[in-house]
């Protein structure tokens, strides 16, 4: 990650804890809010705790992409994320 990216402002363990996170995706909208969360602020609700939604509208048959979703979810939670899925 670049000097300009919100995680470069976190310490080692923040910028491996997003790295974790996203670590199968090309490009992460809000992760400036992430990091900020992660450096101890709060998040839209006013506590500490991340909540990602994610909704789905499955059509026709499984394929790996939904592989592919299911584990950047499990990232998350492993990071301590709760995820909603929708």
């Amino acid at each position: 990650m670049s000097q300009d990216d919100p995680p470069s402002s976190l310490d080692e363990e923040g910028r491996a804890s997003i790295a974790r996170m996203f670590s199968g995706c090309a490009e992460v909208v809000g992760v400036d809010h992430v990091a900020s969360v992660i450096a101890g602020g709060s998040t839209h609700s006013g506590d500490s705790q991340l909540v990602a939604y994610i909704g789905l509208e499955p059509s026709g048959k499984a394929h790996l992409a939904y592989i592919l979703l299911a584990d950047t979810i499990r990232n998350m939670l492993d990071e301590g994320v709760n995820v909603i899925i929708l």
